[in-house]
């Protein structure tokens, strides 16, 4: 009996002294990236957890450098053209008061004017055709059960 206690106190004793998941160091500021902007257009990277007042240098492989200064809810925010091309891009927000370096990689989809182009088939044709021939095989049936010669009963 000691033992099974013994076996059930030490996954619950290691169940009870998990911390929560949390970043480090704790209270690092974070960066977000809108989602795959297209090509040529501006997309949203923002800083939070910054130290209101500090300037944050937004940078994207070297060729857009932007300075923004966090606001008071620890936050700062830019728009930055995205390249012309598509592919995968770098990019930086340096926070100078912190020291942080945020890391952020911008995924660039490519822009098309023209639609995409029809690759497949249409389901109405062969939908239109089998609901068709339902409705005649019904009608068959119902045809030949009333076309039935009745037997006499003697």
């Amino acid at each position: 009996m000691k033992r099974f206690m013994a076996v059930l106190a030490l996954p619950m004793t290691a169940l009870l002294t998990m911390g929560a998941a949390t970043t480090y160091p704790p209270g690092a500021p974070l960066v977000e990236v809108d989602a795959s902007p297209a090509a040529g257009s501006s997309t949203t990277v923002t800083v939070r957890g910054c130290e209101p007042g500090e300037n944050v240098t937004f940078d994207l492989q070297g060729n857009v450098s932007t300075v923004v200064v966090c606001d008071d809810n620890g936050e700062a925010a830019t728009n930055l053209t995205v390249p012309n091309a598509a592919g995968s891009y770098s990019g930086t927000a340096d926070l100078e008061s912190s020291g942080f370096v945020l890391n952020f990689v911008l995924g660039v989809s490519a822009t098309s004017d023209s639609p995409l182009a029809f690759t497949g088939t249409s389901i109405n044709y062969p939908l239109y055709l089998a609901a068709g021939a339902m409705i005649i095989g019904i009608a068959l049936v119902v045809v030949a059960k009333t076309r039935r010669p009745q037997h006499a009963v003697v």
